[in-house]
């Protein structure tokens, strides 16, 4: 854990593994959101080669603490598909911000095509709250999730 601001506790995202380039999809650790008003993911990307493929970020939650992925359900709009490069060695970053009311836990979802690798994702969980929260799955339902609450970017540089 580390704290970049008064406001926000930054963490690695665990269940990923910096990795080669090459087809796969992988899963994140889960991130517990009880005491924050959001999270905000940070990924890494890279290509070994002039990239033919892309890659695939998106942000699942879920309102039990639960390892299966399957128990998750997408958050609309928090998907970003990471482009092709057409330099060898580039470096793509993706950013999804999701606040407001959600699902208690959250996971990340990294699917990769030929010649891109994952370097790292960061999350960055803001607005602490005073005393833990507890949503009933009513309350925190995936559809109160508001499309205004997601934000997605996607960066390109080259080395």
């Amino acid at each position: 854990m580390l704290n970049f601001t008064k406001q926000t506790k930054l963490i690695q995202v665990t269940g990923f593994t910096a990795s080669t380039a090459g087809a796969s999809t992988a899963w994140s650790d889960q991130i517990d959101l009880a005491n924050y008003a959001g999270v905000r993911f940070i990924a890494s990307f890279r290509s070994t080669a002039a990239s033919t493929g892309t890659a695939t970020f998106a942000i699942y939650a879920t309102t039990t603490s639960t390892a299966a992925s399957t128990s998750y359900s997408a958050i609309s709009l928090a998907t970003q598909t990471v482009p092709k490069s057409t330099t060898a060695s580039s470096k793509r970053y993706c950013s999804i911000d999701v606040s407001g009311k959600l699902m208690r836990y959250v996971k990340a979802r990294c699917t990769r095509k030929a010649k891109i690798g994952l370097n790292c994702v960061i999350a960055e969980l803001y607005g602490p709250r005073v005393l833990p929260v507890t949503h009933s799955s009513t309350t925190a339902a995936l559809a109160t999730a508001a499309t205004s609450n997601v934000l997605v970017v996607c960066q390109s540089t080259s080395t």
